[in-house]
């Protein structure tokens, strides 16, 4: 009996459970990472996670903005736009009630319909309901946005077997950050059809085709997000297998585009700049083209030769392939695989004939300046009974030379015996004949493959030439390797007059190269004899240093700055006048120091 007299007791009641199931909801996964580019095609998958509910119907609506993304036919295979390419499970095992866009769309407002009916088991995790593509329209900040709207038909949430409603959560409006372009193409390689997924750098100029103006804000200043090294000038990229590459986040403007790889020498875009339009970007993949000497002959892939990657085919390259011809089984950036232009595996007659077909080309837009070095030794032209002889004077124990002998007449390049140089160790031997107005050229070189070194005195070449004197031929760009691998300028060499015949006008030229870092050559020419001097200015106009004050003969010209006053002090990187002042002449031009 209970207390209160009352003679039954009542069973205590059920515990109710209060807790409701989780909400279902809806997410997005998009195929690339924001921020995205303009002109660039987003897949949006949208998914569905109903937890532990057992949806029988779904209705999803979504709003995006019209003028941020166009949006693509879904199945171009059946009638009519549809938005969703469909998941093919649920396409196949429910029933696709509608997959259209809302006509009642507001002005920049565009709204996808989608619903389902007889929905399988989706189970409890993340489940794929279609995907949607869109094209970036323009550079801006936009969102897509799930519609829950109970105030009209557009109310985004599923139901049960028996119609009623499954709220899901919405989640707040996905946002989306379009900026900028893409730029896309594909580098090909002179000697190699594989190996092409290396390291490359590429350089972007503002409005300016030549590599000489302002260098777009990169590394630190502007981080490309795929820029592998931002401590690096310019922009490093990993090739893909077939040597294409993908530069991210470029505005809108007009640029030079440069495109560098160890073993070969700089080229450009082929048309010389490159517009990326502030609206479409750039239509279709870039190409790149190289000009040699003789500006007829082009090429579109880049060219072979450069083992010590200073954009130049020189002698300080063959020196180091001849040091490691025959070698195999080298480690990467060792000296072996500098000279293995064909990334074959081995140094061999293949990389011999690349860097032959490219000796003495440089690569475009700037190169890489070296420290001046003082000339030593000279090549003179002496005749013997046996014809015109090429002899070294005073250049000291050489492991190699380079010469160009010019002769001035026409006809075919000059014949070329080998003298006394080649009687000592295991020589490798070029000659390349180049086109010229003036005359016939013939570029010649020589280096050791076995350590072994000339005495810098003595016949290095015989010259088979018919009905003509020593008068006319000249010797120009003499270089001498030397046994530690450096070459030296020998007399003759661009460091003096290198053209004896008269020029027609008196001139100031561009220095070479333009930025430069830590020193470039500056070439003039005298079309009558005179004072003339050179002097360099700051942008105050404060004098620097005067490179040129004497009485010259006509000619050609050349003189390097090292980026030093007159004290011998390093200036600080910036714009520099360079004014060139003959009794009749006056001209002043600007150099860019780098540091």
């Amino acid at each position: 009996m209970s207390e209160n007299g009352s003679g039954t007791l009542s069973a205590p009641s059920d515990i109710v459970n209060a807790a409701s199931a989780p909400q279902p909801f809806f997410d997005f996964d998009f195929s690339l990472n924001s921020p995205f580019h303009i002109q660039d095609t987003v897949a949006v998958t949208v998914r569905v996670t109903s937890i532990d509910h057992d949806p029988a119907g779904l209705s999803l609506f979504l709003d995006y903005d019209t003028r941020a993304l166009l949006l693509l036919d879904g199945d171009a295979s059946t009638t009519g736009f549809q938005p969703f390419e469909i998941d093919s499970m649920l396409a196949t095992e429910s029933s696709v009630l509608q997959n259209r866009v809302n006509t009642s769309s507001t002005s920049g407002t565009g709204k996808i319909d989608l619903t389902f009916g007889f929905l399988p088991d989706l189970g409890t995790d993340a489940t794929s309901i279609g995907t949607l593509r869109f094209v970036t329209q323009r550079d801006t900040m936009t969102r897509i946005r799930v519609v829950n709207d109970t105030s009209t038909v557009r109310q985004s949430a599923l139901t049960d077997s028996v119609g009623a409603l499954i709220l899901p959560f919405i989640p707040p409006a996905t946002q989306l950050v379009i900026r900028n372009h893409r730029v896309r193409g594909a580098l090909t390689f002179q000697g190699r059809t594989g190996n092409l997924g290396q390291l490359a750098r590429f350089d972007l100029t503002q409005h300016d085709s030549t590599g000489s103006g302002t260098a777009l804000p990169d590394s630190v200043a502007y981080q490309l997000p795929n820029d592998l090294d931002l401590t690096l000038t310019g922009v490093q990229l990993e090739l893909g297998k077939d040597g294409a590459f993908t530069l991210e986040q470029i505005p809108g403007g007009t640029y030079g585009l440069f495109a560098k790889t160890f073993h070969y020498l700089r080229t450009r875009i082929s048309t010389d700049s490159l517009l990326v339009n502030d609206s479409t970007g750039v239509a279709g993949s870039v190409a790149f083209s190289w000009a040699g000497i003789d500006q007829s002959f082009t090429s579109t892939e880049l060219r072979a030769g450069d083992a010590n990657d200073d954009n130049q085919v020189d002698l300080a390259d063959f020196g180091l392939l001849g040091a490691n011809f025959g070698s195999s089984g080298f480690a990467v950036n060792s000296p072996g695989w500098s000279a293995d232009f064909n990334g074959d595996g081995i140094v061999n007659l293949a990389d011999f004939g690349l860097l032959q077909s490219n000796f003495g080309e440089t690569g475009l837009g700037p190169s890489v300046a070296t420290k001046p070095v003082a000339p030593r030794g000279e090549m003179i032209v002496r005749q013997t009974d046996g014809g015109p002889v090429i002899s070294v004077v005073d250049a000291g124990e050489i492991s190699g030379f380079s010469v160009d002998v010019l002769v001035d007449r026409g006809g075919d390049p000059v014949g070329v015996q080998e003298g006394a140089f080649f009687d000592v160790g295991k020589p490798l031997r070029l000659s390349r004949p180049l086109e010229s107005e003036e005359g016939t050229i013939t570029r010649v070189a020589a280096v050791y493959r076995d350590g072994a070194t000339f005495t810098g005195d003595g016949d290095v070449l015989q010259l088979s030439l018919e009905d003509v004197t020593i008068d006319a031929i000249s010797l120009e760009r003499i270089r001498f390797l030397d046994p530690a691998g450096s070459v030296i300028p020998g007399i003759g060499s661009p460091l003096e007059p290198i053209d004896a015949r008269r020029p027609l006008r008196t001139e100031l030229h561009q220095n070479i190269p333009n930025p430069f870092n830590p020193a470039t050559v500056i070439p003039y020419q005298l079309g009558t004899a005179g004072r003339v001097k050179l002097t360099i200015y700051s942008t105050l106009g404060q004098e620097v240093r005067t490179l040129v004050d004497e009485h010259l003969a006509p000619g050609h010209y050349e003189v390097i700055w090292d980026g030093r006053d007159h004290h011998g002090r390093e200036v600080a990187s910036g714009v520099y006048l360079y004014r060139f002042k003959t009794e009749r002449f006056t001209d002043v031009r600007k150099a860019l120091l780098l540091r």
